[in-house]
């Protein structure tokens, strides 16, 4: 069951996005709003910044032990700046008037326990098997408490991409 074209004064989608079929995001969610309806987007963008004191360079080792079929090399992580993929995908789509961005800092403060709470919200840890999942997370424990004084900032850039449909 789908939405009539035009239906919603506005669509606002909050760290869900990136989940979403490339069609719908580029073509059907657009076409659910009205002409001169919104299209707002909330990303959360992990950035570089010394503001994490080195933990997610220093962390590498211990992600390359547990999780070895996972590329060597990541991706380079965006500064404060970054323009997330849902931005670039509204500015081409040409039934959206120009977007704007909006950025928003938040480094988030994480203790230990708290820290190894959301690395077991990731999918990769969750899809491990248990025993490895644990000797994952008290390796992270370990290293968080000994290296790290017992906690980890995340460096973070909110993001909203907001975009009007054309009327």
């Amino acid at each position: 069951a789908g939405f009539d074209a035009g239906q919603f004064d506005g669509l606002v989608a909050a760290t869900s996005f990136h989940w979403v079929d490339p069609v719908a995001r580029t073509e059907q969610a657009p076409a659910v709003v009205k002409p001169c309806g919104y299209l707002a987007i909330v990303g959360t963008n992990q950035v570089e910044s010394a503001v994490d004191r080195g933990y997610f360079a220093a962390s590498h080792p211990i992600y390359r032990k547990h999780f070895p079929n996972e590329p060597a090399n990541l991706p380079p992580t965006p500064g404060r700046d970054v323009v997330p993929l849902e931005f670039e995908e509204l500015r081409a789509n040409p039934s959206l008037e120009e977007p704007e961005l909006f950025r928003y800092d938040w480094d988030q403060r994480y203790t230990t326990a708290q820290y190894l709470d959301l690395v077991r919200s990731y999918s990769n840890t969750a899809q491990m098997a248990p025993a490895q999942r644990q000797a994952f997370l008290a390796d992270l424990a370990a290293f968080i408490d000994a290296e790290f004084d017992g906690y980890v900032i995340r460096p973070l850039v909110i993001t909203l991409s907001l975009a009007r449909r054309r009327g």
